[in-house]
Formats: structure tokens, sequence, C-alpha cells
């Protein structure tokens, strides 16, 4: 802190272009019951000011790439493996109808799952299909 005695005009202006020119926070006071005009400047760099911040934001930001690298492995890992055999199925059961193929059935057993019911109602539609 430096004690700055505010007695002329230019010695009033100079910490102004001071404190526009360093890039830092600065604090003053006024100190009239010492001396009438004078003042405390006190300043501190930005990078010190805001370190314990950048500090935590830091920390934060790697935390949530963890998580987020942890949410996708458990996804990854937990996916259905009969997914795509599934898919597959119900595929080739629309591509042998169309052309009236009605003996065609996925052969999946039927579930509560929306796969499983798509595929049972598939296999009723062929059914459908072939008793007319």
């Amino acid at each position: 802190m430096t004690f700055f005695p505010f007695s002329s005009l230019r010695i009033r202006l100079w910490p102004l272009v001071l404190l526009a020119v360093l890039p830092a926070l600065y604090g003053f006071r006024r100190l009239n019951d010492v001396e009438p005009g004078a003042c405390v400047i006190g300043g501190m760099s930005s990078k010190e000011a805001f370190a314990g911040a950048d500090w935590a934001f830091a920390r934060n930001r790697a935390g949530l790439g963890m998580v987020a690298a942890l949410a996708l492995g458990a996804a990854w890992l937990g996916r259905n493996p009969l997914f795509p055999r599934w898919l597959k199925a119900l595929v080739n059961v629309a591509k042998r109808l169309d052309p009236g193929d009605l003996d065609a059935r996925s052969g999946m057993p039927g579930g509560r799952e929306d796969l499983g019911q798509l595929a049972q109602d598939c296999d009723k539609m062929a059914a459908a299909m072939q008793m007319r």
C-alpha cells in the first residue's frame, strides 16, 4: 500500500493513469482524519486475486470430464448385445414378407420391452396375412 497526499491536481491524476495501465485490482480509502486529502491505495494482480477461483474451475472441469467418461463407459458396457440381432431379425422378416413369403416369422420371444413387442406384433401380422 502506498500513501499519496492529494494536494495538487497533477498528483491527483497520475494514480488514475496508473490504475488504467496496470492489469490489477485496486482499492482506495480516503484518510481525512489523518491528513485532509490523504488516501491509501492498495492493489493486487488479477492473477493472484483469481488464483483460487481458477484452480477450483480447473478442478471442477476435470471432475466433470471424469464423470462424463465414466457415464459413457457404463452406457457402452451396459448396452444390450441382443439389440442388433433383434433388429436384423425384424428387417429380415420385413424383407421376406415384401415379395409374398407369408411363412416369415422373427422367431423372437415376445417380451415387455419394445423390440420384443414389435417382434410379436410382426409375427401376428404375418400370421393374419397368411390366414387370408
